[in-house]
């Protein structure tokens, strides 16, 4: 996936280029129309993203995002995952050394977050989940959506999956939330938890997986399609 990613990215740049060299604007394109996710930890985002695209016949794209950028950069995808998780953070010495490696820092993450996001967009119709999509896609072409549950629904859950105990999970719930507030504060001067982002906002507690992507896509269905183009 991430080498569709990079494929998708260098053709939209070249698209891009071209429009420059004719002095086309991107106003006179008709632009995609995405579902963007927001997602919490333990909400089952990463899941539903996938179901939800697979319901729609869309591309999801989430963890690759990081990938391509490793790629794209040359730096390793350690640094990236790291960078996506704590530049939001305040930068101390535990993680100051993933700065150094090619001189590889906040600013060419999030500039290469950026094209990428907008590369994805632009190029066609898809889901995009985290890194801050909601913040780059224009909210009259992104039906967004912000997925969460209850702390002690989600601890369970990330102690289910990373067989830990209960309290670990909860520690490490509770830096994950606080780390992602952070990236959107930061960067976006923006609240994660803000419903003014979201169309949807959906707690994952009472919906399995397939009724949250079922209900996602029905909602994009009535947003973007014909009426009754849905299944």
């Amino acid at each position: 996936m991430a080498r569709d990613i990079q494929q998708i990215v260098e053709k939209q740049v070249a698209v891009w280029r071209e429009e420059q060299r004719l002095g086309a604007g991107q106003q006179t394109r008709e632009q995609s129309d995405v579902l963007v996710i927001s997602y919490a930890t333990g909400s089952n985002g990463a899941a539903i993203g996938d179901r939800v695209a697979g319901r729609l016949g869309l591309l999801h794209h989430d963890h690759e995002i990081v990938e391509h950028i490793a790629s794209t950069a040359k730096v390793h995808l350690q640094t990236v995952e790291s960078l996506d998780k704590h530049v939001q953070s305040r930068i101390d010495e535990s993680i100051a050394a993933l700065f150094t490696e090619r001189n590889f820092d906040r600013s060419d993450y999030l500039r290469l977050l950026g094209r990428t996001v907008v590369a994805l967009f632009e190029h066609g119709p898809c889901v995009i989940s985290g890194h801050g999509a909601v913040h780059f896609v224009p909210r009259r072409h992104a039906l967004t959506a912000r997925l969460t549950a209850p702390v002690e629904v989600r601890a369970r859950r990330l102690a289910a999956k990373r067989n830990i105990d209960l309290d670990r999970a909860r520690r490490d719930l509770h830096r994950a939330d606080s780390e992602q507030a952070a990236f959107h504060r930061r960067f976006f001067g923006a609240d994660v938890n803000d419903p003014d982002h979201y169309d949807l906002i959906v707690d994952t507690a009472w919906l399995d997986e397939a009724a949250v992507a079922a209900l996602l896509a029905q909602a994009y269905r009535l947003r973007f399609q014909a009426p009754g183009s849905g299944e």
